[in-house]
C-alpha cells in the first residue's frame, strides 16, 4: 500500500496497518495528560516543522495542554549552536514549564513525615 510520505513520515505503510498505528507516536501522543512544550527549530532537517505541526494539531483537537514555539532559521542542534538569545529563551521556557507543572521530576521534594512540598 502506498501513501503520501508527508502524512506519516515514511514513504510506504507496512502491510500490517494495525501494527503501524499501534506504534505510531501520532496515535499514542493523546494518551498523555502532561503539558507539552514543543520547541521547533524551523530549519531542522532531522525533525522537520511539519512533524511538530501535526503533533500540535492532534493535541489541540483533543484539548490537551500544549504550546509550540518556533525558532526561525535555527538548525536541529539549536541548543548548542543556535543564537545565544534563542538558546536562553529555550531554557527559560523549559524551566518555566517545570515550575508551573506539578509532579514533574525534580519540582517536588518530600519533607519528613512524607509530606510533598513544591520547590
Amino acid at each position: 500500500m502506498q501513501t503520501d510520505a508527508t502524512a506519516v513520515g515514511c514513504g510506504t505503510l507496512p502491510e500490517n496497518l494495525d501494527e503501524f498505528l499501534v506504534r505510531s507516536p501520532y496515535v499514542t501522543v493523546t494518551k498523555s495528560s502532561v503539558p507539552l512544550l514543543l520547541l521547533q527549530a524551523e530549519s531542522d532537517l532531522r525533525c522537520p516543522p511539519g512533524q511538530t505541526d501535526l503533533v500540535l494539531a492532534i493535541l489541540k483537537k483533543h484539548g490537551a495542554p500544549v504550546e509550540m514555539i518556533r525558532y526561525p532559521d535555527e538548525p536541529h542542534y539549536m541548543a548548542g549552536t543556535g543564537r545565544p538569545d534563542r538558546r536562553v529563551d529555550r531554557l527559560e521556557r523549559i524551566v518555566h514549564l517545570v515550575h508551573r507543572t506539578p509532579g514533574i521530576a525534580g519540582t517536588e521534594r518530600r519533607q519528613p513525615g512524607g509530606r510533598t512540598v513544591g520547590w
